[in-house]
């Protein structure tokens, strides 16, 4: 029996290099909640910082968690707040790509995802959307190396 970790690459990019106090949180409860319930993950954060196109840095992270062999890749702003539980439902849920989505900033109520049709959730709760922000997204090793090959 294989008992070796599932690697998660962790990607948060950083236009000026700083991180919120919540994201911080929010990462350091997740590290302590797989700790805690025994989760055997391996947790690679990793930053890229000072770096104005965006899609640059997801294409770096990428790069970062094939060449690190990782399982799934985490794509994480640096402003966003989670529970460790939300987390790890991501990393449960059979599918290429998941995500939450969350509030977009500004007075007006609106949140992160295109969906065209409406469409109600499928039979493992999810609401299948034409397009997700990244800030909080979960990308399986056949999703992210899909990428890769066809950029």
């Amino acid at each position: 029996m294989d008992n070796k970790p599932r690697k998660v690459l962790v990607g948060s990019p950083s236009y000026d290099g700083s991180i919120d106090v919540w994201y911080v949180n929010s990462l350091v409860n997740t590290v302590k909640y797989a700790y805690d319930h025994s989760i055997n993950v391996d947790i690679i954060p990793i930053w890229v910082s000072y770096d104005a196109l965006i899609q640059r840095c997801r294409n770096d992270t990428v790069f970062l968690a094939l060449q690190q062999e990782c399982d799934d890749l985490m794509w994480i702003d640096t402003d966003i707040e989670w529970k460790p539980e939300w987390f790890f439902k991501l990393l449960d849920y059979p599918v290429d790509v998941v995500g939450g989505t969350y509030r977009k900033k500004g007075d007006v109520e609106e949140y992160v995802y295109r969906q065209i049709k409406k469409q109600p959730a499928n039979e493992l709760g999810l609401i299948p959307v034409d397009g997700l922000g990244t800030g909080f997204v979960r990308m399986n090793k056949k999703a992210f190396q899909h990428l890769w090959n066809v950029s």
